[in-house]
């Protein structure tokens, strides 16, 4: 069995930066994914291949043929150098299929097909190929299916941002690795994101500092309406107090009028008193002066009285001259008490009309006896008889006489 050696493969695989471990063109110079420079390993490749007997050739030609150039170039290798057995064609048409399983992988990677990548590389199991080969489909594989999950993450992240949860969308987008190929959407859907998040975070700052401004305002409001109700409380409370001592004042002042009547009506119902009495007392004297001018009259009817008693006397007895001197007499202090009787109803006013009645009575007795008198005086030495009519007048002037006796006694 023979071994071609020191083949490079560097046409025959993709390369992997060896920073983010992103995978990249053959042809690239720098990492699409950090921007790191790229080096070409110069891998070489030690190929054992079996005797294989030449009517079998042409049929491993036509294979082949069919497979990429890279690989037409080891084929072609194995052909020339191979004078291994028909055992090789088997191993050989693994290693042509896993390189095109690869190839297709990739492909599909390029465009986004992910989970188909991991497929395709699903079939290169338990199929024949390199070490090295091996060990890039291993790693071609743990790519896919992180790049699957990338994929998933990414998907997820375009959900929530639908959803508004801008904050979760960016987490699961910063949850990507850098080596995902499609990590520029990446890089644009966080910037995006950041954008808008930044924007919400500037609108709730603004629209806090809105409330923040609207609640200072209302804060100043607050304390303008304390002030305000405080001021208004304190003016309430000194007009209350001021009223209250208005009412004090007027309620004391009240009290004083109140005093200062009752003690002017004290002073009234005094001075009444004092007027009600001095108008008695006066009363009293006018009836007192009344009464004793009244008793002077009454007197002196009496005393003409006797005077003609005395005059009858002397007149039954034939003493003429001695009867008219006795009547003369009587007409004197008749005439005295008639002038001291006759005008007291016109001076004296405001009494009670016992008064005035007596007063006249006392004219009426004077007047009847006195009229008595000028019969007898008249009868007095002729044989005229007046006797009855002299009788009547002074029975009458009695008679007034006693009504006058009867209201000084009881006064």
């Amino acid at each position: 069995m023979g071994k071609i050696s020191d083949i490079s493969r560097n046409k025959l695989q993709k390369m992997n930066c060896q920073k983010c471990n992103k995978m990249n063109k053959a042809d690239s110079k720098f990492c699409r994914s950090c921007g790191t420079k790229l080096s070409r390993p110069n891998t070489k490749l030690t190929i054992t291949i079996p005797s294989f007997s030449l009517p079998n050739l042409s049929g491993l030609l036509s294979v082949i043929r069919r497979q990429n150039k890279k690989v037409i170039l080891v084929s072609a290798l194995v052909i020339l150098l191979g004078a291994g057995t028909a055992f090789a064609a088997p191993k050989v048409n693994d290693f042509i299929k896993v390189n095109g399983f690869v190839k297709e992988a990739l492909r599909q990677e390029l465009a986004g097909e992910y989970q188909s990548a991991l497929d395709t590389l699903a079939l290169t199991d338990n199929r024949w190929t390199t070490e090295s080969k091996r060990q890039e489909v291993i790693k071609l594989k743990e790519s896919q299916s992180k790049y699957i999950q990338f994929k998933t993450s990414f998907d997820s992240s375009l959900e929530k941002e639908k959803q508004g949860k801008l904050v979760e969308a960016r987490e699961q987008l910063q949850s990507i690795g850098t080596e995902y190929p499609q990590y520029e959407n990446v890089r644009e859907k966080l910037n995006t994101l950041q954008v808008s998040i930044e924007g919400n975070l500037k609108e709730k700052a603004r629209l806090k500092e809105v409330e923040a401004q609207k609640a200072n305002v209302a804060a100043a409001e607050s304390r303008q309406q304390a002030a305000a109700d405080f001021a208004a409380r304190t003016r309430a409370e000194a007009e209350k107090a001021a009223s209250d001592a208005q009412s004090r004042a007027a309620a004391q002042s009240a009290r004083d009028a109140e005093v200062r009547k009752q003690q002017a009506e004290a002073q009234a119902r005094e001075a009444e008193l004092q007027r009600q009495q001095e108008a008695a007392r006066r009363a009293e004297e006018v009836r007192k002066s009344f009464r004793n001018q009244l008793i002077s009259g009454y007197n002196s009817f009496n005393s003409g009285v006797s005077y003609y008693g005395s005059a009858i006397q002397y007149s039954n007895s034939g003493s003429s001259l001695l009867a008219l001197s006795q009547a003369n007499s009587a007409r004197a202090v008749l005439n005295t008490a008639r002038n001291s009787v006759s005008d007291l109803n016109s001076r004296f006013t405001g009494l009670s009309s016992d008064y005035y009645t007596a007063a006249s009575n006392m004219v009426t007795a004077i007047d009847y006896l006195n009229s008595a008198i000028d019969l007898l005086v008249q009868s007095e030495g002729t044989s005229l008889d007046y006797s009855s009519s002299i009788n009547s007048n002074k029975n009458l002037a009695v008679t007034y006489a006693a009504m006058v006796e009867s209201f000084l006694d009881s006064n």
